[in-house]
């Protein structure tokens, strides 16, 4: 199968909008009469755009021959095709694997209002495994990010399971992301002593 990429749009863009106001806030104070401000406010916008970035910007979902990667803000999760066991979209795209429940921060499921968009029509023609008690929810809907990434996965976990392709065994690889973390840790000490001992 070829290779897909869900990462919503408008994640990059509010992350470039928050990037770019940090930065002219931060110019606009150390032009001002006391340039000292800039340099104790700097950590906090510095410590607002990093996380808007891990919020919003870097997670994401890969689904390829490999199987599916999940990046989420602090963690990725490596998923082979033979140790799913599971594809929900109730809240978000969340695969089981390996007795562990992968939530995935870049697929969520439709709101409120977008899910009263989806009609039967969106509904109908998804994968074995979309209806629950016999109905879809609006998550499973293929015009969801949700949706879209439970459609590629059960629709080749179908093929594998036709092809008689192995369906247990693997193991999800886990990898913490350290340098995230140390910035986050970084960044919030330096805001806390640049307001505390301001």
């Amino acid at each position: 199968m070829s290779t897909h990429v869900i990462a919503p749009v408008w994640g990059k863009v509010l992350t470039v909008v928050i990037a770019a106001l940090a930065a002219l806030s931060l110019v606009s104070i150390a032009l001002g009469p006391e340039p000292v401000d800039a340099a104790q406010l700097a950590p906090m916008l510095g410590l607002i755009a990093l996380a808007t970035w891990a919020i919003y910007w870097r997670p994401l979902v890969r689904i390829d021959d490999s199987g599916v990667t999940v990046r989420n803000v602090l963690r990725t999760f490596t998923v082979p095709w033979s140790a799913i066991s599971q594809v929900e979209t109730r809240f978000a795209f969340t695969l089981v694997a390996d007795g562990v429940r992968i939530v995935a921060w870049a697929a969520p499921a439709p709101g409120r209002l977008a899910a009263m968009r989806v009609g039967r029509e969106d509904l109908r023609h998804l994968p074995e495994g979309t209806h629950v008690d016999g109905m879809a929810r609006p998550g499973g809907s293929a015009g969801s990010d949700s949706g879209a990434a439970a459609y590629l996965v059960r629709t080749e976990l179908a093929r594998r399971a036709e092809l008689g392709l192995p369906a247990e065994g693997a193991r999800v690889e886990r990898r913490w992301h350290l340098g995230t973390i140390a910035a986050f840790a970084a960044l919030g000490a330096a805001a806390f002593v640049a307001t505390t001992f301001a």
